[in-house]
């Protein structure tokens, strides 16, 4: 199996975008927190992405 790849930059912004929407949704789409929204999502993402990559390639020998 070929090592993980970094992930490709438009699918990391739709990600994004998606859990920034999600956020701004849970909040009632109230305006000035819009930035705090976007880092939330990509601190998330980014921390999803890491994990994924750190994770064992086989999960039942680890």
């Amino acid at each position: 199996m070929r090592p993980t790849e970094p992930e490709a930059p438009q699918n990391r912004w739709t990600r994004i975008s998606r859990r920034a929407y999600e956020l701004a949704q849970q909040r009632g789409f109230a305006p000035g927190a819009e930035l705090s929204d976007w880092l939330q999502a990509e601190k998330e993402i980014d921390q999803a992405e890491q994990q994924r990559q750190s994770a064992p390639e086989n999960q039942i020998t680890g």
